[in-house]
């Protein structure tokens, strides 16, 4: 048995206000989560009140930001959560994992929803959407990576050259191991 302590913080780099602690907004996103799909939208409305608990994270003045703006801020909220795994001693590292990840909508036109993977895991339809995304990323790093590497051959030194041909085969390995898990899923 592990004595392993779980604890929400800010993903590093998160802009955010930073007026709720992690904690608090690992909660109730746990309890959106309980009730259903966790949204950007969701998330907006739960903090709507003035006594809600992730209300100070969200910029309320209209004259400021519009709804648009403040569902982007649920989002990114969403995404600032990360769970970090304290080691049991002070060799090994600590582990983070985000609280809750995008899960594509089935609906193109619809911006789909976050959870948490242990409830991913449970459902086949958003492990594989999430899988899918994941893979759609790669692809499109890969693109990128690939157009990068074209012009250094031409205007870079061959160090520079070899570095991103190892990464650009990095990538693609990866592309081809999810491949490989889509269709195992």
């Amino acid at each position: 048995m592990s004595n392993h302590a779980f604890i929400p913080r800010f993903r590093d780099g998160y802009g955010g206000a930073r007026n709720v602690r992690p904690e608090v907004i690992y909660e109730e996103l746990q309890k959106l989560e309980e009730r259903g799909e966790i949204t950007a939208q969701r998330v907006v409305d739960a903090a709507r009140p003035e006594d809600a608990p992730m209300h100070h994270e969200f910029e309320w003045n209209d004259a400021v930001a519009g709804e648009k703006y403040r569902l982007g801020q649920a989002r990114q909220v969403i995404r600032s959560i990360v769970i970090v795994k304290e080691p049991e001693s002070s060799t090994e590292p600590k582990e983070l994992v985000s609280a809750y990840v995008h899960v594509p909508s089935r609906n193109p036109y619809n911006e789909g929803s976050y959870a948490s993977l242990a409830v991913i895991s449970e459902d086949v339809d958003k492990w594989q959407r999430m899988l899918r995304e994941i893979f759609r990323r790669i692809e499109s790093a890969e693109a990128s990576l690939h157009e990068v590497l074209r012009f250094a051959k031409e205007h870079k030194p061959e160090s520079v050259v070899a570095q991103l041909s190892v990464a650009h085969e990095g990538l693609h390995m990866l592309r081809e191991a999810l491949e490989g898990l889509q269709d195992a899923a």
